[in-house]
């Protein structure tokens, strides 16, 4: 019980003054840093491993997303300049702060399965932002993933690039490699063969994420530009007509759903 007690506030220690610098620099609005905190305190609880993907999820999804946001700003691809909302900050982060909960209300022998399914449910994250950010400056337009004859807009959920994909598997690989070198470090044990696994379900969960956003995520076709968006207002101002979807599967809920089966096989794949 002590050991959770210093773990929550080395989390709170930590993730205070990292939301304060995250709000300043307007990576994440008011409410996304408040509850960017209490995750913080989360993903500390099971020791430092879920917490330094955490921090390497955020840096590095901060870095790309400020990546030729002019470029992606005129394209409509750009994150908000207030920066990212507590509901993107949930989607993204929600299923591994649940993981770390369970990682230290349950047995030891499955306390590990559920660290090492958070850092997963992070490393798909990480994936879905680079995809998302560094694919939206691809030359070439998105295809939707299950029709790839389909141009899509920038930043449309169900989009894919090479490029896209290709930071994916980078992103991915950065959490699990980082998680790696800080176990090699402590000396906690976690293996080269389940980092490796780590990234690949990342990856995977990137995929699925795109598929799940291509099947359910809401769709809208703007008919002044004859582009599909996943926005009820298109860039150019026109509103846009329904076309597919259900209406309350929104990006956050497809992260949600894309996260948390990462989140499920990991715990399988791992116990």
């Amino acid at each position: 019980m002590q050991s959770l007690v210093w773990n929550f506030a080395a989390g709170l220690l930590v993730g205070l003054p990292l939301a304060a610098l995250a709000y300043r620099a307007r990576a994440l609005d008011a409410n996304a840093a408040l509850l960017s905190v209490i995750f913080a305190c989360a993903y500390m609880l099971p020791g430092p491993v879920v917490f330094a993907a955490a921090l390497t999820f955020f840096a590095s999804s901060s870095v790309v997303t400020r990546l030729g946001y002019a470029r992606k700003e005129k394209l409509g691809a750009a994150e908000s300049r207030r920066g990212r909302s507590a509901a993107q900050v949930v989607g993204a982060g929600g299923a591994a702060a649940l993981l770390c909960l369970l990682a230290v209300v349950t047995p030891h022998g499955h306390s590990t399965s559920f660290t090492l399914a958070a850092v997963a449910a992070l490393a798909a994250s990480n994936a879905d932002t680079w995809a998302a950010e560094v694919g939206s400056l691809s030359r070439r337009k998105p295809k939707l993933i299950l029709n790839p004859r389909l141009p899509i807009e920038p930043g449309t959920s169900g989009g894919v690039t090479l490029l896209g994909e290709a930071a994916s598997a980078a992103g991915s690989a950065l959490v699990a490699l980082v998680v790696l070198a800080l176990s090699q470090l402590l000396g906690i044990g976690i293996t080269a063969q389940q980092v490796a696994l780590i990234a690949l379900l990342g990856w995977a969960g990137e995929l699925l994420d795109s598929i799940v956003g291509a099947l359910l995520q809401a769709k809208y076709f703007c008919e002044t530009c004859k582009v599909y968006t996943d926005k009820p207002v298109h860039k150019c101002g026109s509103k846009t007509a329904f076309t597919s979807g259900l209406k309350f599967v929104t990006n956050e809920v497809t992260n949600i759903i894309s996260t948390c089966t990462v989140a499920a096989a990991a715990v399988l794949i791992f116990s």
